[in-house]
């Protein structure tokens, strides 16, 4: 197989290939297949997707709880640079990998550069082995399972989730409900496929269903892990309503302007642009938890590319402890 040829069934494979030049129509031509299925977008006011980034994430960066926590973060982070980094938690850290996170490593879902800094600063870390391209529902068993595992030996957890793991993470905690809190103290979601993607849409119509169907067999890949990733498929609302209210979720998204997005996201970047702010595999506003604590990372896309993603987990960890060891407000009782 040629090395253009590699270049762009790996692209598909990512959910990151929209466009098949031989075989698909113009974007602005009606085709049901090809085109994205119609979503309102976040900000259908805006003139373009930049603007209606900037305005999203100043919308974010402008409630003061994710002011004051993501200050906190970087302020962990800068300690961690400047070689003052604590060691040691009292919480397991564990791991949701995303997609292909075995066969696709350097895209960085199995989160190896921040488990390594942690497990060299002492943190009892794990990376919770999920099938890489099984399906959502199918794998949100295997992370309940596992929890309930821990909780029967105490542990305490805190959840850290990359991409497709974030769907799976959520719909986890929605089923075991007030339960999970027996044993997960915090979630940190990072850049996580909660709705889906309408990328996993695109990627099973045309040549690209083509290319996908091929990819998988060749690579022996479960195709149910694209189908479980489509919008329509996904409805996290109902998973959302399910969420403890008192469990503390920390949202991560990436946040890129049209010129900052890498080759690795571009084309799947230009395909969500007309529905409004994406990473370059999801809408932002998908990848939420809403009514949480959300730290947005401007300039890189859904990859984090070129960005130091172990020292932005290290200011998620050290953030995270402070906030769960403030006391939780006293609830009133009836006035006398």
């Amino acid at each position: 197989m040629s090395q253009s040829n590699l270049a762009l069934l790996t692209l598909v494979v990512m959910l990151a290939a929209t466009l098949v030049a031989a075989s698909r129509p113009s974007a602005n031509r009606p085709n049901h297949c090809s085109d994205l299925p119609s979503r309102q977008a976040p900000r259908p006011s805006m003139e373009t997707v930049d603007e209606a980034t900037e305005s999203l994430v100043r919308e974010i960066e402008s409630n003061e709880t994710n002011r004051r926590f993501t200050t906190l973060v970087e302020s962990h982070a800068a300690a961690l640079r400047a070689g003052a980094a604590e060691k040691g938690s009292d919480y397991l850290v564990l791991v949701v990998p995303g997609f292909l996170y075995r066969s696709l490593p350097a895209n960085g879902a199995d989160l190896a550069a921040p488990r390594r800094l942690f497990s060299n600063l002492g943190i009892d870390v794990r990376l919770l082995e999920v099938g890489e391209s099984a399906p959502v529902e199918q794998n949100a068993q295997r992370v309940a399972s596992s929890l309930r595992a821990l909780a029967r030996d105490g542990r305490r957890v805190i959840l850290v989730s990359a991409s497709k793991g974030g769907a799976e993470t959520l719909e986890a905690l929605a089923e075991m409900g007030r339960s999970s809190t027996e044993t997960v103290a915090a979630w940190i979601n990072i850049v996580g496929t909660l709705n889906g993607t309408l990328l996993a849409d695109r990627a099973m119509c045309g040549m690209d269903r083509l290319l996908t169907k091929a990819a998988h067999t060749v690579c022996r890949w479960d195709l149910g892990g694209v189908l479980s990733l489509s919008p329509a498929v996904r409805q996290p609302r109902r998973w959302f309503e399910d969420l403890p209210e008192d469990l503390l979720v920390i949202n991560v998204i990436a946040a890129p302007k049209s010129t900052e997005v890498s080759k690795r996201a571009r084309e799947g970047y230009r395909a969500l642009a007309p529905l409004g702010p994406n990473d370059g595999l999801t809408l932002l506003e998908d990848a939420m938890v809403p009514g949480r604590v959300t730290v947005t990372r401007r300039g890189t896309d859904h990859f984090f590319g070129g960005t130091a993603i172990d020292e932005l987990a290290y200011g998620l960890l050290r953030a995270v402890e402070e906030q769960l060891a403030i006391p939780p407000p006293q609830k009133r009782g009836p006035s006398s």
